[in-house]
């Protein structure tokens, strides 16, 4: 245990399923929160705010882990304009800021992919965060309790046109509508879909992209908790987007777009959404290769 009491960390914003690729396919977005860990007599974590606690308990997990003093208080504070409850990655930024700084204050030197096993565990999915530690966009999945992980290039001339309507959707609630079986016709549709979806986006293949985000699994059900989303994903295309998702599981919508069309497409995501009264914030934003970063240890 080292004399280190105050760790300032930077953790991305993350969009992950990206159509079809469920639970096993996320992007680093351009878009952050910093988070400011400290060693103190008191917590200062609170199940009023969820971001402290979940930061505070992911510190407090790798000190058990680790075997250091259990009995360590952490106090959070953060910035952020991340929208919680949207699809972007919240808790996976908080849970990754916790595990990041605690690695610091306690100089135990270990790797980012090394972090990845207790960030996917407290987590439950990997999804969102392991784009969130490593950055980039990540293929993983987990094999015999393993992480395994593929960064996928991300090309200079795609970005995102994100839309946050004012409801939220959290995770565990719409994964709830998800089904618990599939036909073997369904398996086929999203791995066919999940597959074009990588492909398209290496090859700059993006015509394709929009046949690539179809999904079966946990857009048709999640849909009925946002009726607007399939027409939102009709504004975007027809606007000039390649082709719109729903961003993890809602309500964020992301739309696949270049630089010169992103404007545009933007502006009809917006008059859509004073049409459905949706509230919703419209951000144009890059994908990002950088993940999670200790600005600070003192």
């Amino acid at each position: 245990m080292s004399n280190k009491r105050r760790a300032v960390v930077r953790v991305p914003a993350t969009s992950a399923n990206l159509g079809p690729g469920f639970d096993s396919v996320g992007v680093a977005l351009d878009w952050s929160a910093i988070y400011t860990v400290e060693i103190a007599e008191k917590s200062n974590s609170s199940n009023y705010d969820p971001i402290q606690n979940m930061v505070a308990k992911s510190a407090a997990a790798f000190f058990r882990r680790e075997k250091i003093d259990d009995s360590i208080n952490f106090a959070v504070t953060y910035e952020s304009d991340i929208p919680v409850g949207r699809g972007l990655g919240v808790s996976a930024s908080a849970r990754a800021a916790g595990i990041m700084a605690a690695n610091a204050l306690a100089s135990t030197e270990k790797t980012l992919e090394e972090m990845l096993p207790l960030a996917v565990d407290l987590e439950g999915h990997a999804d969102n965060i392991v784009p969130a530690i490593l950055g980039g966009l990540r293929v993983v999945v987990r094999n015999e309790n393993q992480i395994h992980q593929v960064g996928v290039t991300i090309p200079d001339d795609l970005c995102l046109v994100i839309l946050t309507p004012k409801f939220s959707m959290p995770t565990e609630k719409s994964r709830k509508s998800l089904p618990s079986q599939l036909s073997r016709q369904d398996v086929v549709h999203n791995t066919g879909r999940v597959a074009i979806l990588i492909a398209a986006i290496t090859q700059g293949n993006y015509d394709l992209l929009n046949i690539g985000v179809q999904d079966i699994l946990h857009q048709p059900p999640r849909s009925k908790l946002f009726p607007a989303m399939y027409d939102l994903f009709d504004v975007a295309t027809s606007a000039g987007a390649y082709a719109a998702y729903l961003s993890g599981g809602g309500s964020s919508i992301a739309a696949f777009t270049n630089e010169l069309d992103s404007s545009e497409v933007a502006t009809a995501l917006t008059v859509a959404s004073e049409r459905y009264d949706l509230g919703a914030k419209v951000t144009i934003c890059s994908m990002s290769d950088i993940g999670a970063e200790l600005l600070s240890i003192e």
